[in-house]
């Protein structure tokens, strides 16, 4: 998708949610979207690490350990980062993993779409 329109146009054709156990997820790109921090019907969950494949690197390249421990020990109830960690670790992963390709990470911002209007 191109805009948050396109999201809330897509959202509009699914179920809703069961309130409190179930709710639909959004991510995108931190760098880009820093914006939607203050979406009224965004709530930020935490930030992930994604490789060139879009897998997480905090799960799949489990346990981290190292200079990364502190990292994976700071994560948030969701399991994710804070952006200030996933800017830090985006920045040392390179060098701690040699420069293979799942080292070379995005960011990505994950939000609760909250109910409401548009």
């Amino acid at each position: 998708m191109h805009s948050l329109e396109q999201a809330w146009d897509l959202l509009d054709w699914l179920p809703s949610p069961i309130f409190k156990r179930q709710y639909y997820l959004l991510f995108t790109n931190a760098d880009k979207q820093r914006v939607l921090l203050t979406h009224p019907r965004l709530h930020l969950l935490g930030h992930e690490l994604l490789d060139h494949q879009f897998n997480s690197s905090l799960l799949n390249y489990w346990p981290w350990k190292g200079a990364l421990a502190p990292f994976a020990q700071r994560v948030n109830k969701y399991g994710l980062l804070s952006w200030d960690d996933a800017k830090a670790a985006q920045v040392i992963l390179p060098k701690l993993w040699h420069g293979t390709p799942r080292s070379w990470v995005a960011i990505a911002a994950l939000f609760e779409v909250l109910p409401g209007a548009k």
